[in-house]
């Protein structure tokens, strides 16, 4: 009798497991791929959602649905896309986030991954991007992958990556670094046109907003003073039919500093490895003196370049070489972030690189 009896309860207890019945099949979602953030109206923004269409191409020929609402919020806006669509919005293949760059300078982004943090269906990976324009007409060009806009804005910034011309954001160590005084976060920042996305530099935001844009080259300087530049690739211009396509194959950086006249001075020696990889060189660079004199030509261009990205970093009040982690691991966390917010505009940075080219006429 106890056995039939815990045999019905099994039974039972079987029927009361839902499984998959309150499922929902993938006709039945929304699977938002990118979204885009615009301002809006009376404070809110516009945000823009894309997701691929499922259903067969001679039911619905288009094969990327956008939808676009007003909201305070990315919970807002997933509610609102909910309410006008009948299917369930899902996030968790959400490549890109798009930030209008309105946006990003007046409002700030930190609201934004708030909300994503917060959120657990959100993915721990997704490109986050700053775009000169409007997102939603972004989204709604006509590209000519345009079905899968995201993957194809995602293939941009992953080329741009591998190149080494910008540094990947973690988006799981952005709300940290936004809320560190002694940080700056660099997003890529692209832009578009007819049937194109490029990456033209990066974004630098400074405390939850956007300060200024650098583009792939100065961003490529900065990684190489902070030891991320390998396999960056750049062009030494000297003169319209005369020009050197280089790629780093080691960096070596060496700071150091000291006191003067109240104010630190910093002595940045930069010591690269490079090759040349544009053909034409193979017939200039034939000998030793030859090589001498492409040397210090490099040198001399990338100095200059240097002195022009410390000033605007500078007038800018940007850290883009992280001097101020440098100071803080020799004087102690007691260090005031604020004393190195009105310090670094008169800090005396002096960069000197020396380069040392050991192949010529490589192929990328």
């Amino acid at each position: 009798m106890l056995r039939r009896l815990l045999i019905y309860l099994c039974l039972g207890w079987l029927l009361l497991i839902t499984g998959c019945w309150d499922g929902l099949r993938l006709e039945q979602r929304n699977i938002v791929i990118a979204m885009g953030i615009d301002p809006g109206p009376d404070g809110l923004y516009k945000f823009t959602f894309t997701n691929p269409v499922l259903e067969a191409a001679e039911v619905a020929p288009e094969r990327v649905q956008r939808i676009t609402t007003i909201a305070s919020s990315i919970g807002e806006a997933l509610d609102n896309l909910n309410k006008v669509s009948d299917r369930r919005a899902s996030v968790g293949q959400l490549r890109t986030i798009l930030f209008n760059e309105e946006v990003v300078r007046q409002r700030g982004i930190k609201r934004f991954i708030d909300d994503i943090n917060a959120n657990p269906l959100f993915p721990p990976i997704t490109n986050l991007v700053v775009v000169q324009g409007n997102c939603q007409q972004l989204l709604n060009s006509q590209f000519k992958d345009k079905s899968r806009i995201a993957f194809y804005i995602n293939g941009v910034i992953l080329n741009a990556t591998q190149r080494h011309d910008i540094k990947k954001s973690e988006l799981l160590l952005l709300n940290s670094q936004l809320m560190d005084p002694l940080a700056i976060v660099m997003l890529p920042y692209i832009t578009y046109g007819r049937e194109e996305v490029k990456v033209a530099g990066q974004a630098v935001i400074k405390s939850n907003r956007m300060i200024t844009t650098i583009n792939t080259f100065q961003s490529g300087l900065s990684q190489i003073i902070t030891g991320r530049a390998r396999e960056f690739v750049f062009t030494v211009h000297q003169g319209p039919q005369n020009s050197i396509t280089l790629r780093v194959l080691r960096n070596k950086t060496e700071k150091k500093w000291h006191w003067q006249d109240d104010v630190p001075v910093f002595d940045i020696k930069n010591h690269l490895s490079l090759d040349i990889i544009s053909a034409y060189n193979q017939q200039r660079v034939t000998d030793e003196q030859s090589l001498l004199r492409a040397e210090n030509e490099v040198a001399a261009f990338l100095s200059k370049e240097y002195r022009r990205l410390t000033a605007l970093s500078q007038e800018k009040n940007l850290d883009i070489y992280q001097l101020g982690k440098l100071l803080r691991q020799s004087l102690g966390r007691e260090m005031d972030p604020r004393w190195w917010e009105e310090t670094y505009p008169r800090a005396r940075i002096t960069i000197q690189p020396t380069v040392h080219i050991r192949r010529v006429g490589r192929t990328i």
